[in-house]
């Protein structure tokens, strides 16, 4: 014969260990973050700079009738917004562009931003 008391502990420790045991299975991981390299290629004649952010991560690069390039840490999803501006000796741009890609490449006129 059981002694209510010992079968009321019983039916106390399996319901804490059955919850315990959801609360771990709820739980999420932490998202991961990677690196990623941020290139602006000005072609020749064409001066430019971008700012924007990717992946949660905010940054700013510029050329001068070159290549370069910035690498950017914590990175945490593929969303982008970039806001471009390209000047030539006689003309100027300015655009904009937002999505959601694994690798990037937005061109405003001559000058080619590339995240990878």
């Amino acid at each position: 014969m059981r002694s209510p008391v010992r079968l009321l502990a019983v039916v106390s420790v399996m319901t804490v260990a059955a919850l315990g045991t959801a609360q771990w299975l709820r739980s999420e991981a932490a998202p991961v973050k990677s690196t990623k390299i941020v290139e602006l290629d000005c072609k020749n004649g064409y001066r430019g700079s971008a700012g924007g952010t990717y992946g949660g991560v905010s940054f700013s690069i510029a050329c001068n009738y070159d290549r370069q390039s910035t690498v950017i840490e914590g990175v945490a999803g593929t969303d982008y917004s970039v806001r471009m501006g390209v000047e030539t000796l006689s003309t100027a741009y300015d655009c904009f562009f937002s999505g959601s890609a694994v690798q990037v490449r937005e061109a405003c006129t001559k000058v080619t931003l590339i995240v990878r």
